[in-house]
Parts: structure tokens; sequence; C-alpha cells
């Protein structure tokens, strides 16, 4: 009897602990987008990859206004060291391309500055993030990342 017990609780452990084992592997590099920010969903972490101008990025969240179960942000590497960055009636341009539109409030109302920038090339290490979303809360308002502390994503979804 207690034979048979052992058994059966070796068997339901295996029926939990092998697919934890199996997926906690892959669920470590799985990054899900909780905002319209960006066009995808669901990415895969390709840390390994270096970061290119347009690649999906994970970057660490830091701002009062991102709340605190947002600990990072899904956006796009748009601008980068050597870059001519311009700050131009409320609107940035990389390149003589312009990115989005900056915004004096959040959807809540709250007052929104944005990064103070004239027109100058970026610094070494330095990354100007962001999206085409209008709301978009990124280097428009943050400023730049080293781009140390970002992750390259691939979009599956």
């Amino acid at each position: 009897m207690i034979r048979v017990r052992a058994i059966g609780y070796f068997k339901a452990a295996l029926v939990f602990a092998l697919p934890i084992a199996v997926l906690a592997p892959v669920m470590g590099r799985i990054v899900l987008n909780g905002t319209p920010s960006v066009k995808a969903s669901i990415f895969w972490k390709t840390p390994d990859q270096a970061i290119e101008k347009g690649d999906f990025v994970m970057a660490p969240a830091r701002h009062p206004y991102i709340p605190p179960n947002y600990p990072y942000l899904t956006k796009i590497a748009m601008c980068f060291p050597g870059d001519r960055l311009k700050f131009e009636a409320g609107r940035f341009s990389c390149n003589g391309v312009p990115l989005n539109q900056t915004k004096k409030e959040t959807l809540t109302g709250a007052p929104l500055e944005p990064f103070q920038w004239n027109d100058a090339v970026i610094p070494p290490g330095k990354v100007f993030i962001g999206s085409p979303h209008p709301d978009g809360f990124d280097s428009r308002y943050l400023g730049f990342f080293a781009i140390e502390e970002l992750t390259r994503l691939e979009a599956l979804i």
C-alpha cells in the first residue's frame, strides 16, 4: 500500500515538474508587451545579437509615471551614437527623419516635459528609443538609454 502511494506521488510530481523543467529556460526569454506602444505583443529575447536601428528592444522602466507592475519598456531603437538628433517645434528627428511629436500631458492629464536636446550628435554608448504610437512613453520624455542596458527582442506575435 505504501509503495503504491509512493509511485502515485512520483507520477504526480513528474506531471508537474517535467513541463516546468522543460519550459523554464524558454520562459525567461519570452517578453510580453502590455501596451499599444509597438505593434507586437509577444517577443523573444535575443541578447546575444547586436542591436541595430529599427530593432525592438527592452529597456528598464524608470519614471514615476510608470506603474511598478511595468518593470520594462518595449520600444524600437531609433537613433544611435553618431546620428544627429534634433528637437524642434515639439518633434524629434534623427538624421532629418521625423520621429513622433511630443505631448504636453499624459492621457490622465499629468504634465509631460520633453527630453531637453537641441541639435547635436548622439554621444557614444547612448540610444534614443521610441515608438510610432503618439502616446508612447519613451526617449521623447526619458532621454537616452545606455546601449548596454537594452536587450534586443524579436517579435513573435
